[in-house]
């Protein structure tokens, strides 16, 4: 089974080929917990990610977005995906 910390590295190979692309880290909260921990927990979850991403691949804080879901979920998860330029590029 491959590792999360691998699957990650796709992000720069995307990101070497085209520096304009952008990343969001899409967070679902878990059910299970009191709103402002479970949205305090998700904001951590992406925030870690975001600081590997950015200190192991060296892609830009800049260009990485997070969004947490309005909606909370029995198992939390962090989906991320990767944005056009023409996405990063909206306000």
């Amino acid at each position: 089974m491959k590792r999360k910390k691998d699957s990650l590295s796709v992000l720069k190979q995307v990101y070497d080929l085209d520096r304009g692309v952008g990343i969001m880290l899409e967070t679902g909260p878990e059910s299970s917990r009191p709103y402002r921990e479970r949205m305090a927990n998700a904001r951590q979850r992406s925030e870690a990610i975001e600081t590997f991403i950015n200190s192991r691949f060296h892609i830009p804080a800049s260009q990485i977005k997070i969004k947490i879901t309005d909606r909370a979920v029995k198992v939390p998860f962090v989906k991320v995906i990767v944005l056009s330029k023409e996405i990063v590029a909206m306000p």
